[in-house]
């Protein structure tokens, strides 16, 4: 329910003009909401009530709050059920909030959408021997010479006209 407590004075001076037939939280409640704030008309009308009126408003505003009651709880439940149902359905875990914001503590990743199946393996095999344990798609194959010895011949600087001419 939204904040009804009006000021305590005017409340305790409302209690004496009914001379207790009704709660104080009625009285407030009925002060902020019924009345919007207006003193006077709450005072003329707790005079002009009976008992019974005023037993009879008082039990429907408790009846008020009981459902407000109510509603708030199946609020309160609906939320954490579709909370649960999203955290189920996505497979995640609530990352827990860290101790102390200022020191910056990490808090753990999440884990999400984890494979049912096995994992991969991570080795690759080429002519029954390993080529790569990364677990690479692809694999190059050096197919060219190593290193020949430097018997390619001389290596001409780039002259003026060009690559090989002195």
């Amino acid at each position: 329910m939204a904040d009804t407590r009006a000021a305590p004075a005017v409340v305790r001076e409302l209690m004496a003009v009914c001379s207790g037939a009704v709660s104080e939280d009625f009285l407030s409640y009925a002060l902020a909401v019924k009345f919007g704030g207006d003193a006077e008309a709450l005072a003329v009308w707790l005079l002009d009530s009976d008992k019974a009126e005023l037993g009879a408003a008082e039990a429907a505003w408790e009846q008020l709050c009981e459902r407000e009651e109510r509603q708030q709880e199946e609020l309160r439940l609906l939320k954490e059920r579709n909370k649960q149902q999203v955290l189920q359905k996505f497979d995640l875990r609530i990352v827990p909030e860290p101790k102390d914001a200022k020191k910056g503590s990490k808090a753990p990743a999440l884990e999400a959408w984890r494979d049912k199946q096995a994992p991969k393996p991570k080795v690759r095999y080429l002519d029954g021997r390993v080529v790569s344990t990364k677990g690479e798609k692809f694999i190059i194959e050096k197919t060219g010479e190593d290193w020949d010895g430097g018997s390619r011949g001389k290596v001409f600087t780039k002259g003026k006209r060009g690559k090989g001419f002195v």
